[in-house]
């Protein structure tokens, strides 16, 4: 009995020493890992919220991974989750340039300053006549308005992306093509008499490089969903706009 009482003793101081030199000291307020080893004591600051991520079994990368700064922005619902690829949109210009390689008459047109930057119509009152026989919008064609004029349309896939059942459910055709993280944005050329189902598509060209070339030389490079092109019908009326990123 007495040899039995003194392993049962030898037991529990051996458990108490071990419990003893690691102590954790997880409040709130304090987030310290206190560790004792060989008499020295050493505190260290540890982050609460990794901490509790890695316990729940997340990744150190995406505890880690911080949100874009939006400086204030507001971020609709639509865009969030896309905030990066939102302020550059929102950074976005249309520039009207009616003499090429000069600055003579250059009116910039910021999607900043639309009263709704996904879904706004530009102001062309500043570029010649071009508001009479041009329109030029960001977000996509919903119904059909016939007008006698020329269509475009500049829109973050997202946006599609959201309704492609519903009211972009014309644009189902072509997302399989439009891979949304290498060409975040597209341009899309139509007429104000075209079923929505008709239209013109530029969905490979980097942010990038959307400025790099007037509307004209963008559209010659575009897809269609008709087998009949206008491109040589539209040249004088949208050579002379850009879109910059």
């Amino acid at each position: 009995m007495m040899f039995f009482r003194k392993n049962l003793l030898l037991t529990l101081l051996v458990f108490i020493c071990v419990s003893s030199a690691h102590s954790y000291d997880m409040d709130e307020g304090d987030c310290t890992k206190t560790t004792v080893t060989q008499g020295q004591t050493n505190s260290i600051n540890v982050d609460c919220s990794i901490t509790q991520k890695q316990e729940s079994g997340e990744s150190d990368s995406l505890a880690l991974l911080e949100r874009p700064r939006t400086n204030g922005v507001h971020i609709p619902d639509i865009a969030k989750g896309y905030e990066e690829i939102y302020l550059r949109f929102l950074n976005g210009k249309l520039i009207y340039r009616p003499y090429q390689n000069s600055d003579i008459g250059k009116v910039e047109l910021p999607i900043s300053a639309l009263s709704d930057p996904l879904e706004g119509v530009f102001d062309l009152s500043k570029c010649g006549n071009s508001g009479q026989y041009l329109s030029v919008s960001t977000g996509y064609r919903k119904d059909k308005k016939i007008t006698n004029k020329v269509e475009v349309w500049i829109s973050p896939r997202f946006l599609i992306e959201r309704d492609v059942n519903y009211s972009a459910a014309h644009f189902q055709p072509i997302m399989k093509e439009w891979n949304g993280r290498k060409v975040p944005v597209g341009v899309f050329w139509t007429w104000g008499g075209w079923d929505l189902e008709f239209y013109d598509y530029l969905s490979n060209c980097p942010i990038e490089d959307l400025g790099s070339e007037n509307f004209y030389k963008k559209y010659e490079k575009a897809s269609s969903t008709t087998r009949v092109r206008f491109a040589y019908l539209w040249d004088d009326l949208i050579s002379t706009f850009y879109i910059s990123f």
